[in-house]
Formats: C-alpha cells, sequence, structure tokens
C-alpha cells in the first residue's frame, strides 16, 4: 500500500477575483506537471494539486472508503459538490494511481478509439503524462490540454465526444456546424461512456453518442441534484423530488454552485455553439467533393493487362468470382459457412497479402459492439482531406479541407481529388512502384523522403499509386507504404500537415478496406477492383456503385464491431493485431501494433509480393488465373484445408464401421499433414516429457475423460431437427453434454434424451425463456463466436421455415440477424448481473461465458471471473459456422492457442484459475490436440463441425443456402430425407478421441487430464521449420507450468435444497389458492421474483398457470432485472420506479409498475423504469406509468406493453 502526503500551498494573494483563481490554478498545473515529469509514478502520484478540488481514491470497495479516510465523515468536512466512482478493473490491471476518479472526471466506459486518439496527439504535439496510462486517464489529458488553452470543461467534451449530427438527428444548423468543425480536426474518444467532471464550480455529466452507460438524476426540493448510474442510490421520498429524468445519448447536463443554477441540455450546446461563428469557419474553409467541377482524367486499364494485374497483385478466381461479382449484384459482403480451415498466412506455403497478416480487433465484455443496421443514426461514414492546424486555437484555419462522404470513391471522385492543386488544397501522386533491382526498404525511404518535401512544399493530399505497373517494376504492399509513410511522418512531426489517398488495385475484399482505413488512409480508389468489373462485363454505374456502398458498409460492419461508430474514430485507430510478423517490421512500419508471436522480416514480406510479380511477369504469365481455394477445398495448387476430403473420408469410415485402428489412420494422417503443411500454431510444436512413462491402466478411464468433451453450439435452424437431436442424444448417452446453440429448443425436448443440457443465451435471446432455462445443466452466454465475432448470429430467411419460427418467437421465412450486442451486456457490470439474473433463476446450473481469442483476452477472462463465471470458453477464430460474412471467418479474432494460453496465465497470476473451469474450442480434431489445449491451461474441449462430418457432412459449405445434400443443415423436408447419421457415429467418436488422449497421457506419464492441464513447459517450437517460420517466438505461450489444483466435489451435497418448501408451495398452487407477497424494495434488491419464475417454470411451464396465481407488491426502488422471466401466473406490481432490464425475457407473467400516490414530479414525462426493458420477452404484460429509457421493447417477440414513452432505439 502507498504512503500518503497532504500537502497545504499558500496562494501569493489574498485576493479571490477570478483571475487570481486561474492564476493560481495555473501555478499548481505548472508545479504538477513539474513534478510528474521528474518523479516516476510508481514513486510519487499527485491525486490532486488544486484549490478548488480535492481527490481522495484508493484500490477500494466503496465501502471502504470511509473506514480508510475518516475525514470524509467529519461534519466540518463540506462541499457543494461531491463526485464518486466505483468499478473494478477489466482492460487494465488495478492499481492506486488508476482509481477514479481523476483531477476533473470519473468515467466509466471505455474508450475504443484510443490508439487513434493517442496518435493524433502525437501528431498535434499534445503532451502524454504517462503513456501506461488507462483510457479514462488519458481522456483527461487531452481534456486537460484544451481547458489549459482556454475551453470550459463542458466544451472540451463536447468537442472530443461528439453526438451523432447527421441528417437524421435533427438538431440545430448551429449544433451540427459545431460538431462538424469539431470532427474535420479532432480525433473523437469514441466508445461506450458516462462522465462526470467538475472543476470545483461547476459539475456535469455526459453521456456518449450511442447512450450506452445510464444516467439518471433526480432534483429535490431544497435544490440538491442526485446523478448516478442508477436510481435509489440514495433514498429520497417521492414527494420531496421536483424532477426526475435521465440523460439521453450525447445529452450533457451542468450545475453552477456559484449561481445554484441547473444547466440543461439544450442550453449547455445552444451556448457553446453560438460561441464562435462555425458556420463561417465551414463555408469559408471546407469543401465539399460534390461541389468541386474540375477533373484530372485517369487511363482506364487496358483488356490486354487485365491477367498481368490480378496475378500482380494477388487476385484469384475466387476472389473475383466469390466476392467481387456477388458485391456488385447485391451491394453486400458474401456470405459463407463452415469457416476457415486453410493455414494462418505466415503457415502458408502460397504467396500471402499483407493484410493476411493482420486480424482485426473486437468488443467483448468490456464495451460492447454497435448494432450499426438498427442503430444506423449513430454511424459517421464522412471523412477529412488536409492539414491540421492548430486545435489550442479556434479558428477557421483548422477546417480549410476537403469533406469525403465516404473513404470509398467513385473514379469520377477519385479524378476530381487528383485536381486539386490550391493553395490548402494541393495532391500529388507518388508512386508505390520500385525497379526490380532495388530493395523493399530502400524504396520505401525514398517514398517517404519524396513524400515529405511534397508536404514541406504546400501538398496537402498524397495520392499513394500503383497505377502505371509494368515489367520490372514491383509493387510495394499498399498497406506498408501507407502505414509506413504516416509513422514516418509523425515521427518527424509532419503528420498532421496532410492526407493520404490510395489509388490501388490490392483492395478489392472487406477486410482490405478496413485494414487502410485503420491505418490512416482518408480515401480508397479501388481501380483494380473497377477494371476487373469492366472486363467481366459488369461495368455499370449501378453495379460499380454496388461494390463501392459494399466496401463501405463493409468498414462500418468491422468498426462496428470494435464499437466505433465514425469512420473518423476508426481510421488510424490501428485496431488490429499481426500474427507472425517480426517486431522490426511492426515497430518501424506499424507503430502501436501488437506482435507477440514475431514472424517474416521485411525481406521475406518482400520474397511473398515477388512472388506475384514473377507469375505475373515470369515464364508462366500466360497461365490461367489461379483457382485460390483459401476458403473452398480445391484439388489443384490451392490451400491445403484441414476439412480435405481424405480427412472426411477417414473419420466417417472409422465411425460408421466402429474400428478404433481406423480412427488412429485418420489421426495420423492428420499429424502427418500437420508435419507438411502446418494450418495451425500447434502444428509448429512438439511434445517433450521428462517423465517416465506409465502403463495405459493406469491411466483415467475414457469414461472420464469424455467428461470434459462438449458438442459446440448449433442451433436448431441452421441445422435440421434430425441432426440437432441426433448430436443430444449421442452427448446424453455417455454422460456428456451438447449446446443448443441460440435458436431456442422445443419445449417437448426438456428432460428427455433429446434435450441440449447446454442451453445457450445469445444477442438475439430467441427461444431465451424461463423453461429453457431451466431445462439446462449449464447455461452459455455468447459473447462472441469464431467464425464472426463481433457479430450477432445469422440465420438465412429461406430456413426459417414455421418450425424454426415457432421455436424462436419469430415470423417464418424472415432472415434472422442477432444483434451484435447484448443490450444487457454494455459493461463488466452488466455481464456480473445476467450471471447473477441466471444463477438466481436456475441456481442448479453452471454458467458459461464465451469469449474468443483476442488481443487482452486473458483480463477479459479475469474480469468474468471477478463477475462469478463458473467457466470461461475461449474459442478459436477458426471455428464453423451456418452463416457469416466472409471477413468474419478469416480476418477476426485469433488462434486458440493465443488466447488460451493468456487467459491461463492471467487468471494464474491473479489467484483466479482455481474458481473456474477453462474451455476451448476451434478446429480441434485429434487426441493430440485436445493433450495441447490441455497444457495450454483447457480443461474442457468442444467440438463443432467434427461433430457434424462424423454424422455424415461433406463440407459443401452451402449450409447458408438451405441446399445441404446430406440433410444436415437444412429445413428442406425434401433434403432432411437424406439425413443418414446415427448417434452411434458421436458416440464412437466420443469412445476414439479419449482413448488416443490416453495412450498420449501414459506417453507423457500423466495419469489424468487434469494432472495435464497447464504443463506449456512439454511444448517446444520445431527447430526444421520452413524460412518463413522460423523468426516465429512462442516464449509468452510455451515454457511455463502453471498446474491447476485438484478438483475435489463432495459425493453427499444434496442437489436440491428446500424440499419441504418445494412441496409446501407446490401444494399451495395445485389447490388453486392465491399467494400475495409484500413488501419494500430497494436497488441493492437486484433480480427480485426471478427464482419465482424458475421454480413455477421448472413445474408448470412458462404458461401452466392462470394469471394472478402469485402476486407480489412492492414499494420502493427495485434493483436490476426486476420482474425478469416471469412466467403466467405471476404478477408483479411495483409502487415507485426500477432500473435497468426490467422484464426481461418476459414469459408470460403480468408487470405493473407505477409512481407512489404522493409523488411531486410531472409523472407521464418522467422515466420509470430504466434503459433495456422487457429485452427478449416472448410473452405476458407489462404497464409502466411513465417513460422507458432506451432500447425498450428490444427483441420483444410476443409481450404487449403499455409505456407513455420511450427513448432512443425503442422497440427494434
Amino acid at each position: 500500500m502507498p504512503s500518503f502526503v497532504q500537502v497545504f500551498i499558500e496562494k501569493k494573494s489574498s485576493e479571490k477575483a477570478v483571475s487570481e483563481i486561474s492564476n493560481f490554478e495555473n501555478d499548481l498545473f505548472i508545479i504538477r506537471r513539474n513534478l510528474e515529469k521528474r518523479f516516476d509514478e510508481e514513486e510519487l502520484y499527485i491525486c490532486s494539486l488544486s484549490s478548488q478540488t480535492v481527490v481522495y481514491k484508493g484500490m477500494l470497495h466503496a465501502y471502504q472508503v470511509k473506514l480508510f479516510y475518516p475525514g470524509l465523515s467529519d461534519e466540518d468536512f463540506k462541499s457543494h459538490i461531491a463526485l464518486t466512482h466505483s468499478r473494478f478493473s477489466t482492460n487494465t490491471f488495478p492499481s492506486w494511481n488508476r482509481a477514479q476518479p481523476f483531477r476533473f472526471l470519473a468515467h466509466n466506459g471505455e474508450i475504443n478509439t484510443l490508439r487513434g486518439a493517442e496518435n493524433w496527439m502525437k501528431v498535434n504535439d499534445i503532451e502524454m503524462y504517462n503513456e501506461e496510462n488507462s483510457d479514462s486517464a488519458k481522456l483527461e489529458n487531452c481534456m486537460e490540454y484544451f481547458y489549459r488553452n482556454g475551453r470550459e470543461l463542458p466544451e472540451s467534451l463536447l468537442t472530443m465526444i461528439p453526438e451523432a449530427w447527421g441528417e437524421q438527428t435533427g438538431l440545430s444548423p448551429e449544433l451540427k456546424d459545431f460538431y462538424e468543425y469539431s470532427t474535420a480536426h479532432i480525433a473523437p474518444w469514441d466508445g461506450p461512456a458516462a462522465l462526470v467532471f467538475t472543476d470545483g464550480k461547476t459539475v456535469g455529466a455526459r453521456l456518449d453518442r450511442n447512450g450506452l452507460r445510464p444516467s439518471r438524476y433526480l432534483v429535490t426540493k431544497d435544490n440538491f441534484i442526485i446523478l448516478s448510474s442508477e436510481s435509489g442510490v440514495v433514498d429520497i421520498p417521492a414527494d420531496e423530488i421536483i424532477e426526475k429524468s435521465v440523460l439521453g445519448p450525447g445529452n450533457m447536463l451542468l450545475v453552477n454552485t456559484d449561481e445554484g443554477k441547473i444547466i440543461r441540455n439544450e442550453e449547455v450546446k445552444s451556448y457553446y455553439a453560438n460561441k464562435y461563428p462555425y458556420q463561417e469557419f465551414l463555408s469559408a474553409g471546407l469543401k465539399k467533393l460534390s461541389a468541386l467541377t474540375e477533373s484530372e482524367k485517369t487511363n482506364p486499364i487496358a483488356s490486354a493487362k487485365m491477367n498481368t494485374l490480378w496475378k500482380l497483385f494477388g487476385y484469384t478466381d475466387e476472389v473475383i468470382r466469390t466476392v467481387l461479382l456477388p458485391m456488385a449484384e447485391s451491394a453486400n459482403e458474401p456470405t459463407i459457412s463452415m469457416g476457415f480451415d486453410a493455414p494462418l498466412a505466415v503457415l502458408s506455403d502460397q504467396a500471402q497479402s499483407l493484410y493476411n497478416f493482420f486480424k482485426q480487433q473486437f468488443a467483448q465484455v468490456t464495451n460492447p459492439p454497435i448494432d450499426a443496421i438498427r442503430e444506423q443514426i449513430v454511424i459517421g461514414t464522412e471523412t477529412y482531406l488536409g492539414e491540421d492546424r492548430n486545435p489550442a486555437k479556434i479558428t477557421g484555419e483548422n477546417v480549410r479541407k476537403l469533406k469525403l462522404d465516404s473513404p470509398v470513391l467513385s473514379t469520377a471522385d477519385f479524378e476530381k481529388i487528383l485536381a486539386l492543386k490550391e493553395e490548402h488544397y494541393h495532391t500529388e501522386i507518388i508512386s508505390t512502384l520500385y525497379d526490380k533491382d532495388d530493395l523493399l526498404e530502400n524504396a520505401l525511404n525514398k517514398l517517404f523522403y519524396k513524400a515529405e518535401s511534397l508536404i514541406n512544399q504546400g501538398t496537402t493530399i498524397i495520392v499513394l499509386s500503383d497505377r502505371d505497373f509494368a515489367e520490372n517494376k514491383v509493387p510495394m504492399p499498399i498497406l506498408l507504404a501507407l502505414s509506413g509513410l504516416y509513422h514516418y511522418m509523425l515521427g518527424r512531426h509532419n503528420a498532421s500537415k496532410f492526407a493520404i489517398i490510395v489509388d490501388t488495385a490490392e483492395v478489392c475484399e472487406v477486410h482490405q478496406f478496413a485494414a487502410l482505413v485503420g491505418y490512416g488512409v482518408s480515401g480508397i480508389h479501388p481501380y483494380g477492383a473497377y477494371a476487373t468489373f469492366s472486363d467481366w462485363g459488369m461495368g455499370a454505374p449501378e453495379q460499380l456503385e454496388n461494390f463501392r456502398h459494399a466496401a463501405e458498409k463493409g468498414i462500418v460492419k468491422v468498426m462496428s464491431r470494435m464499437g466505433i461508430s465514425t469512420i473518423v474514430g476508426y481510421k488510424g485507430a490501428q485496431l488490429f493485431e499481426a500474427i507472425g510478423l517480426s517486431k522490426e517490421v511492426v515497430d518501424k512500419y506499424f507503430t502501436g501494433t501488437s506482435t507477440r508471436i514475431g514472424g517474416p522480416s521485411l525481406a521475406q514480406i518482400e520474397d511473398e509480393y515477388r512472388l506475384r510479380y514473377e507469375k505475373a511477369y515470369g515464364h508462366r504469365a500466360q497461365d490461367l488465373l489461379e483457382t485460390g481455394g483459401s476458403f473452398q477445398y480445391r484439388a489443384d495448387e490451392g490451400e491445403h484445408h484441414i476439412y480435405d476430403p481424405q480427412m472426411i473420408y477417414q473419420i466417417q469410415n472409422a465411425v460408421r464401421q466402429n474400428d478404433f485402428e481406423k480412427y488412429k489412420k485418420y489421426s495420423q494422417y492428420l499429424n502427418d499433414i500437420a508435419l507438411k503443411t502446418p494450418t495451425s500454431l500447434r502444428h509448429t510444436w512438439k511434445i517433450k516429457s521428462d517423465r517416465k512413462s506409465i502403463q495405459m491402466t493406469e491411466v483415467e478411464p475414457a469414461r472420464e475423460i469424455v467428461k470434459h468433451f462438449k458438442i459446440g453450439a448449433m442451433s436448431f435452424g441452421s441445422l435440421s431437427q434430425e441432426a440437432h437431436e441426433c448430436i443430444a442424444q449421442a452427448m446424453n448417452s455417455i454422460g456428456a453434454k451438447s449446446n443448443s446453440g441460440e435458436g431456442g429448443e422445443n419445449a417437448k425436448r426438456y428432460g428427455t434424451i433429446n434435450n441440449s443440457k447446454i442451453k445457450q443465451v445469445a444477442s438475439g435471446r430467441f427461444g431465451v425463456s424461463a423453461a429453457y432455462l431451466m431445462s439446462a445443466e449449464e447455461i452459455q452466454i455468447k459473447i462472441s463466436q469464431g467464425a464472426k465475432t463481433g457479430e450477432g448470429g445469422q440465420l438465412p430467411g429461406k430456413k426459417a421455415f414455421p418450425w424454426v419460427a415457432e421455436v424462436r418467437n419469430s415470423t417464418p421465412g424472415v432472415s434472422l440477424i442477432s444483434p451484435p450486442p447484448h443490450h444487457d451486456i454494455y459493461s463488466i457490470e452488466d455481464l456480473s448481473q445476467l450471471i447473477f439474473d441466471l444463477k438466481k433463476i436456475n441456481p442448479y446450473a453452471k454458467i458459461n461465458v464465451k469469449l474468443v481469442s483476442s488481443t487482452g483476452v486473458g483480463t477479459i477472462a479475469t474480469g468474468c471471473v471477478k463477475a462469478e463465471a463458473d467457466k470461461v470458453v475461449i474459442s478459436g477464430y477458426d471455428g464453423g459456422t451456418g452463416a457469416s460474412p466472409r471477413n468474419s471467418t478469416r480476418d477476426a479474432g485469433l488462434p486458440w492457442e493465443m488466447g488460451l494460453a493468456e487467459a491461463h496465465q492471467t487468471l494464474s497470476l491473479n489467484n483466479l484459475r482455481d474458481r473456474m473451469i477453462l474451455e476451448t474450442d476451434g478446429k480441434v480434431v485429434t487426441g493430440r490436440d485436445i493433450v495441447i489445449a490441455a497444457m495450454l491451461g483447457a480443461e474442457e474441449y468442444s467440438f463443432g463441425s467434427l461433430a457434424l462430418v462424423a454424422i455424415g457432412c461433406i463440407m459443401t459449405r452451402n449450409c447458408h443456402l438451405n441446399t445441404c445434400p446430406v440433410g444436415i443443415a437444412t429445413q428442406n423436408p425434401r433434403l432432411r430425407a437424406n439425413f443418414a447419421g446415427k448417434p452411434e457415429h458421436i458416440v464412437r467418436l466420443m469412445e476414439f478421441m479419449p482413448e488416443e488422449v490416453r495412450e498420449l497421457l501414459a506417453e507423457l506419464g500423466f495419469r489424468t487430464i487434469n494432472e495435464l492441464v497447464g504443463h506449456a513447459e512439454l511444448l517446444q517450437a520445431k527447430e526444421d521449420l520452413p524460412a518463413k517460420m522460423r523468426g516465429l517466438d512462442f516464449s509468452r505461450m510455451l515454457g511455463h507450468a502453471l498446474p491447476i489444483a485438484t478438483r475435489n466435489s463432495d459425493p453427499f451435497a444434496n442437489p436440491r435444497a428446500w424440499k419441504e418448501l418445494d412441496q409446501f408451495t407446490e401444494a399451495t398452487l395445485n389447490t388453486g389458492s392465491q399467494a400475495t407477497v409484500h413488501g419494500t424494495i430497494k436497488n441493492i434488491n437486484r433480480t427480485t421474483t426471478v427464482r419465482m419464475a424458475g421454480w413455477i417454470a421448472e413445474r408448470y411451464g412458462n404458461f401452466g398457470l392462470k394469471d394472478a396465481s402469485v402476486c407480489y407488491e412492492y414499494e420502493g426502488v427495485a434493483g436490476q432485472s426486476f420482474g425478469s422471466y416471469a412466467t403466467a401466473g405471476m404478477e408483479v406490481t411495483l409502487i415507485g420506479e426500477a432500473n435497468d432490464y426490467i422484464g426481461k425475457s418476459l414469459s408470460g407473467g403480468r408487470l405493473i409498475v407505477k409512481p407512489p400516490l404522493d409523488a411531486a414530479y410531472d409523472i407521464e414525462n418522467t422515466s420509470i423504469v430504466g434503459n433495456v426493458s422487457l429485452f427478449g420477452a416472448i410473452g405476458g404484460e407489462a404497464y409502466f406509468r411513465g417513460r422507458a429509457g432506451e432500447r425498450c421493447g428490444v427483441r420483444n417477440s410476443g409481450a404487449h406493453f403499455v409505456v407513455e414513452g420511450t427513448g432512443e432505439h425503442g422497440c427494434e
């Protein structure tokens, strides 16, 4: 624990003039910064140094603050303002100095655009106090920069965190101009954020543009205001409250304590929007692309050069036919199925695009992705080209720029940009082609020097172009040239003086567009894709616009899965991790990007691109374009796939003939292939144990090992009834578990051999009800899925047959796309609440949280365990799926090996590992895979695609088309008749794999699989890897021994408590008697009535009791999830108000919320229930005498409700 010192500094003058106080505050700021520069934060941290505020903070629980700082309770300690904050750390390790509040603000949320905002600060020479600070501290750092340069705190936050200001928002012209002025030259700090702030005189609150954090307030008769993330934090009688309200998305509220005045949202914004002539600034300086008339024509690519273009820039027949053409036809990215099972780029023996070495980051748990489809109003696609001037000053010079409505440019718009040659709007082109006899590193340096010279001469827009490709000219990787130039200029303090456009043929897929924007490009002209359409006879304007629009939508989807709303927020945010690039390359050209396992050097990257050059100009230049085969197996020179025809034949042959020797041939085949063509990281490792081998008879039996096995989540709807029930029957028969997936399950299956023991709760809440949850032995909260990270599940309309729609409570024939976020999980606290809900409704089920391997997943897993999860799944990026956008299956998420090792190590370091169980999935197909997963920390193992192959899947990869020829992934009755799978096929697979595991355990000298868990020191990288792989460094993952404690369970534990009470209650209800409960309630009483809902559902189903059989009447302020899952027969009345998530998954019950009779506030116009009420309701009634918060009735599919009004995004 640190030591504490309080220092008093006397002001020079006793005068209290405003200027004197301001000067004194500035002097104190200078003193503080001098001290902070002199001492490391580990030596000295200054909580506050101000004549206006004093900060008390600590790594404490809320109740401990009063005990730790007794002076705060002294009657003489008085303040007009008290600002408090309490959370547990999620995306950083906790420490005393990271505790909040900081010197001006407290922040509940996450800054998703942090890297881009940090780079913007560096570009504009804004001092970063500490590079290791949390996102909240850096937010305050930037805010203080504006504050010290003359902006008031509210003005600074409005500038940094703009609300949605597009045409659909209905904002005043003045306020739109204010936000556009800010957006054009200041990087947004985007992400879920509830902020409270003060300078000691004015105190205020601000909510992010999406309204993803609750913020509710009340005003009393004696002019006291209380604002918090929940109602009821202070008990105030209703007759003393004259106003209750909420902060909506983008809203701000201020209190001036000097004047005793509340300044509301509209007044605050009107004042700052009219403080300067923003409209004049924009009219004089900001040019719009549509208003430009001059253009500089470009030469089209001749048809004779197209084959060369395709080979030189990495196109394949697969890319053209399955990506480009569908985008031009439908204006959407194509959907595919069954995930990605080809090698990682660094392991591939094919020449790889540089883009493929980067994996997109995404939001999970600590912050939500954004539903860009249903909440499109918050999305902004505009970008701004030109020079940033001085953000410290508010002048028109800051917006002498060119505005683009989209980063994806048509040829006509690109040609307009080329014609700009005037001061402040000057474009120059630099070629990214270099001489064949030169080296890439030299060529990059020449490009950087040329760009710097042009910028110093007044160029404000640099176009990087590979258009004039020719023999003896090698194209640089355009992503490398772009990012390298940006970071070179950043180091030279010139990055604020220009913007970058790329004119390139090396961009045609969504991931490529997103990567370019993520590394700083402002505009992209994909001339190669446009030329391809013309060559294929699809060059009509509407088809070119379809492709352009599809690419733009793809960028929006990628950034929204990270919780970012605007292109300017995503631009330069670098939300990627490099998988298989050397630290030297990344540190120099992609500075700030994580690369944890090393990989190829710059020279090796150049070799990959020179292979393309040889294909384009070498002796095989006239050959037909290569097939490709990255996503679909091809017998010719395509990529290797784990699920190749031989593998499928061998495993099916083994399980159908019940032949373990044939299974061993299957396993040996895969192991041999892995040696020859590694696909996953684990294929580059060898296992080496110093232990003495033991006899097989000493190893635990297969029947015990199989209890560690699961069949992964695959929904009814995606799978046919026959396939779904076949899986459940097989796993139930051997004491293992299957997972229902997110499509619900027919109630007729509950309690039978067809019941899935694991029930999934996903963002769409399809089929989630009280009875559904009570049928589970384990409940899985699917935060993310390997094949579509940061996105919701998809069921095409052609598969939504009536029997599927009935189970999902949806409409037949209508496509079902689950929202990307769980609308009741916007933070780690929300996840904790959902876990609490599920443990209340079904106290007998284990709660499992499914994550996808990602940067920082260890810290997220730690947060999940702190939130009381019993199990955490770390899924690999390469999991299977019935339907997913193409880029999601390959380009987002990380291999499970990386995430699993990180999670196990982080949980162990935090002494949390023995409180939970780790599980993994993602192309686990052999006993060796299971053993390696155990060594990295997994205790349970899930199989998806492999189980489908065992019952007949032949990997045609058309699950999303409803045309599965073997009856597994279809609802077509004619095709379902072809299903030939049997439960015993899966049973045999589940018998063979444990036997293989037993053989390996015996060889390694371990008696049980749990004994092996955490022994990563047994894994070593192979020495004889191909040159491309020799730079891989697994030291962070391997070589550590972190075993787990022995698991013990009480064999005499009673699985069901309170049997006598159960019997009494059941007897009462069976006689038709009415039971009524009266009581008072506070906001600490969460999830009230939920246990009764589960109890009733288990015995009577969702709709088995008559109305008002069980009645509850409460008075007060209810905590979160009040009345959730209430079944028919339950009537729950609340006199007062409820917090968030009331009526979640309402399952037939009746809810009534009404204000107290003596309420002194405007009842009809006051929120009486919180955000996300009735989320996922399937039936019942609700009556709210007052307004509801944001997202009321989202995913409601059967409940009827009456409410006086709702916040944003109601009933979506």
